[in-house]
C-alpha cells in the first residue's frame, strides 16, 4: 500500500449515530482534528487527537510543509495513541483477579 492522508472534504463523523453503539457497549472511537483540554464523557467512547494544532485546513492544498507537517504528526500521535492502548490493556490484565 502507499501512504494517503485523508483531506477531511466530505463532513465531520456523526457522532450522535455513536450512541446507539455506545448504550449495546460497543467501545467506539472519535478521532478530533485538533487539541481539545476537555471533551464530553460517555461510555465506551475514546477520544484521541492531535497533541499539536495542526497549520493546515482541508482547503489547503499548497502548503507542502503544512501538509507533510500533519500527516507526521498523525503517524507520532497515532504510534503514541497505540502505546497508550497496549498499556492499558497490561495494567487491566494485571489487575484481572
Amino acid at each position: 500500500g502507499r501512504a494517503a492522508l485523508d483531506g477531511g472534504l466530505v463532513d465531520s463523523a456523526p457522532a450522535w449515530a455513536l450512541a446507539e453503539l455506545e448504550q449495546q457497549g460497543e467501545p467506539t472511537l472519535v478521532l478530533l482534528t485538533r487539541p481539545f483540554t476537555q471533551v464530553p464523557e460517555f461510555a465506551n467512547r475514546t477520544y484521541t487527537g492531535p497533541s499539536e494544532t495542526i497549520p493546515v485546513s482541508q482547503f489547503t492544498i499548497r502548503d507542502w510543509d503544512g501538509i507533510r507537517f500533519a500527516y507526521e504528526l498523525g503517524i507520532r500521535d497515532g504510534e503514541a495513541f497505540l502505546r497508550s492502548l497496549e498499556s492499558r490493556q497490561v495494567r487491566k490484565a494485571s489487575t484481572a483477579p
